[in-house]
């Protein structure tokens, strides 16, 4: 009897885990709580490629003028000289414009919109593919780095002494028609600097066609 009790006993203390076995159901998870580690990756940083730019004296400019003012293409190529863009090429343009556009070629916007700032222009264009800008296609070679297609809205930029060109229509009889034009000397390359004293002669040339 002795026997039985000290084994039922030893069953009992084993239910209610007076041995020291643990009995809750619970998992115990490993490496949560307070000791718990976040690793963050850190961010890639991005960056911009920027415009390809060469120094302005080595820009190639080809200048056309599409305002139909004497010497304006000449003008503009000595106005921008004058500011460190010696490599300039002025010529006529295929059609006559009313605004001022600075085209340019894959990889100069950046010096394009450096020579539209001195112009006070807004927006470049890139250049168009197929289209002649130049009165004939030799004009613009395949190596220039950006074209300046002049309308007459830049004349008080590139000309501030203001060389006026005013184109009057009439008849002296059926048929005929005379055509007056008035340029100032400013028109001509060179542009004084600040504190220069301007003379201006004024030629005047009368055509008569019939």
């Amino acid at each position: 009897m002795v026997g039985v009790a000290v084994a039922l006993g030893f069953i009992l203390l084993i239910k209610g885990g007076g041995v020291g076995f643990q009995t809750d159901s619970q998992d115990v998870k490993i490496g949560e709580g307070s000791n718990k580690t976040t690793t963050t990756e850190p961010a890639v940083p991005t960056t911009t490629t920027p415009s390809t730019s060469v120094a302005p004296a080595t820009l190639k400019v080809v200048v056309l003028n599409g305002a139909g003012l004497s010497g304006y293409a000449a003008t503009a190529a000595n106005f921008l000289g004058l500011a460190g863009y010696p490599n300039i090429a002025a010529k006529t343009a295929a059609a006559q414009v009313q605004t001022t556009t600075v085209y340019y070629a894959p990889g100069y916007e950046g010096d394009a919109k450096a020579i539209a700032k001195l112009l006070s222009i807004g927006a470049v264009k890139p250049l168009p593919t197929g289209t002649v800008l130049g009165k004939v296609a030799t004009d613009v070679p395949t190596d220039t780095n950006v074209v300046i297609v002049l309308g007459p809205d830049v004349e008080g930029i590139i000309n501030p002494a203001g060389a006026s060109t005013t184109t009057v229509a009439g008849s002296s009889s059926p048929g005929n028609s005379t055509v007056t034009t008035t340029a100032g000397s400013a028109a001509a390359s060179t542009i004084p600097s600040a504190g220069t004293k301007i003379t201006t002669t004024t030629v005047k040339t009368t055509t008569t066609t019939g």
